[in-house]
């Protein structure tokens, strides 16, 4: 049973947005006008991608990230410290796909001002397979966050996404929908038992998955006998 409940403080914190005691994984503040600050993870490249939403932290780790778009096009950089107002949901609105949106906590219809620029980007939380595939216990705590798995090999490629596994033997899926055309394109060109150096993004649930959505190319390098891409 879900019943509504707020945090009582002056100053609204990511976590306490994004931090829920049901299984559902849905906000205390579903439905709520909630205002948020951070520094932008995921910006206006990300907007333009095909899943049209920009990301900030408030610092790093579990619950210290949140998903957000906006009604028009807001020109944000990685590194903005942001105050965003908007409505905290788990659920599509309006006529956005359910199958796009619901499960996934975010800010929808909101307003954002800049505070500053050239900050640094929090930290990625370090993160193995088995912390983040499919059925893990605490992938809800990394909703929003941006995190990176070390030392992957490509097991499966199709159409939609990339299988990838580690030392711990789990699976996991890295995805694509907040690409911009230089990461989808060097996605694309993964073949199975590619190694990769590093794999970083955004940790989103979208299309009923949950994957790190990579953003951002930062480096290219050899990884034993093979080639791997690092993404960031």
């Amino acid at each position: 049973y879900e019943q509504l409940g707020f945090h009582v403080t002056d100053l609204l914190s990511i976590g306490k947005v994004q931090y829920t005691p049901w299984p559902s994984g849905n906000t205390l503040y579903q439905g709520c006008n909630v205002t948020v600050s951070g520094v932008v993870t995921a910006d206006t490249a990300q907007f333009n991608s095909s899943y049209g939403s920009y990301a900030l932290q408030d610092g790093s780790g579990q619950f210290s990230g949140l998903i957000f778009n906006t009604n028009e096009l807001e020109e944000l950089s990685r590194g903005d410290d942001v105050t965003v107002t908007g409505l905290a949901t788990d659920l599509a609105i309006g006529d956005e796909f359910g199958y796009k949106f619901d499960g996934n906590t975010r800010l929808t219809n909101s307003i954002v001002t800049i505070n500053s620029s050239g900050n640094d980007v929090p930290a990625s939380e370090l993160v193995s397979c088995e912390d983040i595939h499919q059925i893990a216990d605490e992938v809800e705590f990394y909703e929003g966050v941006l995190v990176k798995l070390n030392d992957v090999t490509v097991v499966s490629v199709n159409e939609y996404d990339w299988s990838v596994t580690d030392a711990t033997g789990a699976v996991a899926l890295i995805d694509d929908d907040m690409a911009n055309m230089e990461v989808d394109n060097m996605l694309s060109a993964l073949i199975q038992g590619q190694q990769l150096e590093s794999v970083m993004g955004i940790f989103n649930y979208s299309y009923g998955i949950i994957s790190p959505e990579v953003v951002f190319v930062s480096d290219y390098q050899e990884k034993g006998c093979g080639r791997g891409f690092v993404f960031s």
